[in-house]
């Protein structure tokens, strides 16, 4: 079962990640306005989500070593939240509903950005993000059940 205590911190510590990734890749808070980037050029494969993976995993590893389904559904969790609440803090107020449907639009196939796993680079679409939103909320809610 999952605690009250767990959804809370696994809620916070998303939007620490989102902070975080806000001053990273847009510099400032609120500050990304339409029209929203695409990716553009070459991009480096350094591995970045594979870190960003791996901090979304460890703490809930470390918090429930015994409960390694309680951990994959915290560290589930918080991807999910990472992915649909960034732009909470990335995107001026007055365009969150216009962000939300850019970026999870099932029908744009514009590469928006690289996920990065230094073993390989794959391209994000809205309409990938769309795809992979909907996959990570059902299997959340039919894992809810086992946990």
């Amino acid at each position: 079962m999952i605690s009250l205590p767990d959804l809370v911190l696994a809620v916070a510590y998303s939007q620490l990640i989102n902070v975080a990734e806000t001053l990273i890749w847009v510099g400032r808070p609120w500050s990304l306005k339409p029209p929203f980037p695409l990716a553009r050029g070459e991009v480096r494969n350094e591995g970045y989500h594979l870190v960003l993976a791996a901090l979304y995993v460890v703490p809930f590893i470390a918090l429930h070593p015994a409960a390694p389904l309680k951990a994959a559904f915290l560290a589930t969790l918080v991807w999910l939240l990472n992915d649909v609440t960034w732009h909470l803090w990335a995107v001026s107020p007055r365009h969150h509903v216009e962000w939300l449907r850019f970026y999870f639009n099932p029908r744009d196939t514009r590469i928006v950005w690289y996920a990065r796993f230094l073993v390989g680079k794959f391209a994000v679409t809205p309409r990938r993000m769309f795809l992979v939103t909907l996959a990570r909320a059902a299997a959340l809610a039919l894992a809810a059940w086992a946990v």
